[in-house]
């Protein structure tokens, strides 16, 4: 007789046999180690007793419901209906069938299926699965569903079988723990290269199944695991901390908010994500393409990730350069990003002295292009505009059409950024007499750095500064400035107050209008939108100086610098002495491209918000932000 109603797991058509045995068939699929495993689609005795003749009498097998409703990714079944465990011969499985059939019967999972609306769902269908001897068993969530954090597994693991742990008679060893670390918890019952296989393929699974995972999995005395359920994590909220957060490109990554997050405070938006952030790595991906450090551009990240909504720089990926460029030092570049040295990493040479030399050549020929870089960038922050249609479509069409010009503009940006992290480095290791450097020379060179007049974030403060001195001094002030609601004091800097202090106003906001606090997030206002932290800011500065607060808050006079205490000795000293105002100059230079770049961006941003407004207009979106 030919059986039509029991079918191997892995034989189970689109939509057939409910939600536990397509887990299995899945993870068949999937090429995992499942346990055999049977289905019955209906209850048809005769056939049913043929099949149960066809069994190893001395076998024991798991009997369990599949319900079509069940293991699904809004709500489960699970545990309304009945489960056996070590069931031997053809006697004990038959009625072990029949007791699932008659549960999907029962009063619970009638109610279950009220309650939560699901209808004629709960079509009953069985397992029967060949048992195995486990020495631990458990389950895996490749998200945590407690914490809602998709970048944690949580597992749980428990002596023998696990059937005690998931119905909660049993507690077990319970470990959560960032999935891609390679590093795993201390388990007293799970041995660790277990562990590391375990979750290995978890994570195969999961990117397989492309959703978070709840797996049921068992390890036999022989070390060999087992899968034995799949079924989406349940509950899980639909944003949340991890959605837009990279995959680690290396084994052992190492991630740094140096650098990157002094430029982007705090967390971004999508927006912010696929322009600026996006910006940045296309003008380090040029960079390291020239310098022979990338063989091909990618268009994904390799520099910038995203985690928790904020940004960070991939070191592993900036050590490109080190490992193909001759004289590049992982030191100086830990100094430059992070601000101090990155322990336990090895750097390997990627290629040989000659290929390595050549790519020093190129290195120092593109940083030497900076002064081009800068005229390039300066004309198109001077030029550039972006006058979007009042059309959603033309409008959306040529944002996108014009980002290539965002990505030049902070491609631009990075030239001279390289060349003062290049001065910067040589500086270093002159006072480190090339050795590996030391707190203290970090400290002395930073010291070379301090109060360079020309640099444009000064101008911002100084010039802030120069306007609340003159507020200062103006009579009746607390009344008509700092006393009063913002808008009134708006209108005093504009409108009512002194010929001075409104000429001084407006020439700040012509120079810095587009820039703000968080400047290179789109959602962000500039304060010719949004002047309320600038005149706050203003206010307090204000204030000081009535207070007795004698002179400005930040000193910008150019500074004697004296190199005799460095310990660097007539030649050192020489050397530095010369590089020393070209370094300051080009850190200037970085300060000012940054603006310009920022300016750039500040057309975009102009041109999102119009875009945002008509799409509110169109219903495309609820609100503009």
């Amino acid at each position: 007789m030919k059986l039509t109603s029991i079918v191997p797991v892995e034989s189970l058509k689109p939509g057939q046999g409910g939600g536990k045995a397509r887990g299995l068939a899945m993870l068949k699929h999937f090429g995992m180690n499942i346990p055999e495993t049977y289905v019955l689609l209906q209850n048809s005795p005769g056939e049913l007793e043929e099949f149960l003749k066809a069994l190893p009498g001395d076998k024991p097998f798991a009997v369990r419901s599949s319900a079509e409703a069940e293991d699904g990714a809004e709500h489960s079944y699970a545990g309304q209906f009945e489960t056996y465990l070590n069931v031997k011969g053809k006697k004990a499985l038959l009625k072990a069938v029949n007791a699932c059939f008659d549960s999907a019967r029962s009063h619970t999972v009638e109610s279950y299926k009220t309650n939560f609306q699901t209808g004629n769902g709960a079509g009953m269908n069985v397992i029967i699965q060949e048992m195995i001897e486990p020495a631990v068993s458990g389950v895996l969530f490749t998200a945590d569903p407690v914490k809602q954090r998709h970048d944690l597994i949580a597992i749980s693991v428990t002596e023998g079988i696990g059937e005690a742990l998931m119905s909660g008679h049993k507690a077990g060893e319970n470990f959560s723990f960032y999935k891609y670390s390679h590093q795993y918890p201390e388990s007293k019952l799970i041995k660790k290269e277990w562990f590391a296989a375990l979750v290995d393929k978890a994570l195969e699974i999961e990117k397989k199944y492309g959703a978070p995972a709840d797996i049921e999995w068992a390890i036999d005395k022989n070390g060999k695991l087992w899968w034995l359920q799949l079924r989406p994590v349940t509950n899980l909220d639909e944003v949340h901390l991890n959605e837009l957060d990279d995959k680690p490109l290396y084994e052992q990554p190492v991630y740094t908010r140096g650098n990157i997050g002094e430029m982007m405070p705090g967390p971004v938006t999508p927006l912010t994500l696929s322009t600026f952030a996006r910006a940045i790595e296309v003008g380090l991906q040029v960079f390291y393409r020239k310098i022979g450090a990338l063989e091909e551009y990618s268009g994904k990240n390799l520099f910038v990730h995203s985690f928790y909504n904020h940004l960070f720089f991939d070191m592993n990926s900036l050590y490109k350069s080190v490992r193909r460029v001759f004289l590049s030092k992982k030191e100086n570049l830990d100094y430059i990003i992070v601000g101090t040295l990155v322990p336990g990493v090895e750097i390997k040479k990627e290629v040989g002295f000659f290929r390595g030399f050549i790519n020093f050549i190129k290195m120092i020929s593109y940083i030497n292009s900076a002064s081009k870089a800068r005229a390039k960038l300066k004309k198109l922050y001077e030029t550039f505009t972006l006058e979007c249609p009042e059309d959603v479509n033309e409008c959306y069409d040529l944002i996108n059409k014009n980002l290539r010009v965002l990505f030049d503009a902070y491609t631009l940006h990075y030239v001279t950024s390289s060349q003062s992290g290049s001065h910067f480095a040589t500086i270093l290791n002159i006072h480190s007499k090339g050795k590996m450097p030391q707190r203290e020379h970090l400290e002395q060179v930073a010291r070379l750095f301090n109060n360079i007049p020309e640099i444009e974030s000064a101008h911002v403060l100084e010039s802030i500064d120069n306007l609340a001195g003159q507020l200062a001094k103006e009579k009746d002030i607390r009344s008509l400035f700092l006393n009063v609601p913002n808008d009134i004091s708006l209108n005093y800097l504009t409108r009512t107050g002194p010929e001075n202090i409104i000429k001084e106003w407006n020439e700040f906001m012509a120079r810095h209008g587009h820039r703000c606090v968080r400047e290179a997030e789109m959602i962000e206002k500039e304060w010719a939108l949004d002047p309320t932290t600038l005149i706050e800011g203003l206010k307090t500065k204000t204030q000081l100086i009535l207070e007795g607060f004698n002179g400005h808050v930040n000193g910008y006079a150019s500074q004697k610098i004296s190199l005799k205490d460095n310990g660097l000795g007539w030649t050192g000293r020489k050397i530095v002495g010369f590089l020393l105002p070209k370094a300051r100059l080009a850190v200037a230079r970085r300060e000012q491209t940054k603006a310009w770049s920022i300016g750039v961006q500040y057309r975009f941003k102009k041109a999102y918000r119009l875009l945002a407004e008509m799409m509110v207009e169109k219903n495309i979106l609820n609100d503009n932000e």
